[in-house]
């Protein structure tokens, strides 16, 4: 499924500034933003954010990075800790 796009008129940076300070409005520069619930697929989840000062609405888009195995098999299947 395709996301949809809802400010795509912002600079270069403008999203430099938000990647680098994501608790503030990108447009605006406000910090009355609210976030609603996460959505995924397969290889990413994203969240859609609204501005309550200026109401612009963006996606803040999340890639997996990487993987950490919890502590002492915490959720490890019994057969996989044999291995």
């Amino acid at each position: 499924m395709a996301r949809r796009r809802h400010h795509d008129g912002l600079s270069a940076q403008q999203v430099s500034n938000y990647l680098s300070n994501s608790g503030r409005c990108p447009v605006c520069g406000s910090g009355n933003i609210e976030g609603s619930h996460m959505e995924a697929d397969c290889d990413s989840a994203w969240q859609n954010v609204t501005c309550q000062d200026c109401e612009a609405n963006w996606d803040d888009i999340y890639r997996l990075v990487g993987v950490e195995l919890q502590t002492e098999n915490a959720g490890v299947p019994p057969w996989l800790s044999r291995i």
